[in-house]
């Protein structure tokens, strides 16, 4: 793959890849990229390991340098066969570049939380992580939902008078695309709540529930007649036989009991 990329577009400075169920904000992207210097050797990821391999994971995106690419192509092709025996015997691909690219030099840039492995809805929202560092990339992401974040995007692009130093942190995706979907209950819809609180009798009741509970902010009824809670908030995803809520009050006070953010990390 780097090997025709390079011999397709050899004279990029970034060389970006993504899979299908990946999205990119990529306003926040490119600010993040002209933080850095493309003429060193560069590989961008949202870390994973298997086996002992430090790799990019495929689904968050990753970034690499025109210096690294060289680098890699090189190594490659002077050890093809090495790499094509190792790859017959693995599963992750990208897990093998990850392994060709640190034999050739290249290490990962550990770039979690801006490169993200979660789907949108379904975001592990803490103040502590990743709540101020910008977001570039989401994975598992349906076509549906690809198109959502791609209008929502480009109505953020144009309330900032299209501003091409402004960027998304997680806070900002939360506030401005997560809460306003927290609304009414959704019919066919989970929300990710994982707490089961056992047998209720109707999703009134579960409400009920979770609004006894100081900490919950938001539940689903399932179609066992089960109630489920939780004191994580997120927007979720299509489901069929499963109805969830919010309290909307309390998922408006988890934003606004966070701190604000000032300083940046541009992970480099």
């Amino acid at each position: 793959m780097v090997n025709r990329t390079l011999f397709e577009v050899p004279d990029k400075k970034w060389y970006i890849f993504v899979e299908p169920d990946t999205f990119i904000f990529w306003q926040s992207l490119l600010v993040y990229l002209s933080h850095l210097d493309w003429t060193k050797p560069y590989y961008l990821g949202g870390q994973i390991n298997i086996g002992g391999i430090e790799f990019g994971q495929g689904g968050n995106g990753y970034v690499i340098s025109r210096p690294a690419l060289e680098k890699v192509v090189s190594h490659y092709q002077n050890h093809q066969k090495e790499y094509e025996d190792f790859t017959e015997g693995h599963w992750a691909g990208d897990c093998v570049l990850g392994k060709a690219l640190k034999d050739s030099g290249t290490s990962l840039t550990r770039a979690w939380p801006i490169f993200q492995g979660d789907d949108v809805g379904n975001m592990n929202y803490n103040h502590q992580t990743q709540w101020c560092q910008p977001t570039v990339s989401y994975h598992h992401v349906s076509p549906s939902e690809i198109q959502d974040l791609y209008d929502f995007e480009k109505a953020w692009m144009r309330d900032t008078a299209n501003d091409t130093t402004s960027f998304l942190r997680h806070r900002d995706v939360y506030r401005l695309y997560a809460l306003p979907r927290m609304t009414a209950p959704r019919v066919d819809w989970d929300n990710h709540s994982k707490d089961d609180r056992g047998p209720t009798e109707s999703l009134e009741s579960c409400r009920v529930l979770c609004e006894a509970d100081n900490a919950c902010l938001q539940y689903t009824y399932n179609a066992e007649s089960r109630c489920l809670t939780t004191a994580r908030p997120n927007v979720g995803q299509a489901a069929s036989n499963i109805t969830s809520g919010w309290i909307l009050e309390r998922a408006q006070k988890f934003y606004d009991e966070a701190e604000e953010c000032h300083d940046v990390n541009w992970i480099s």
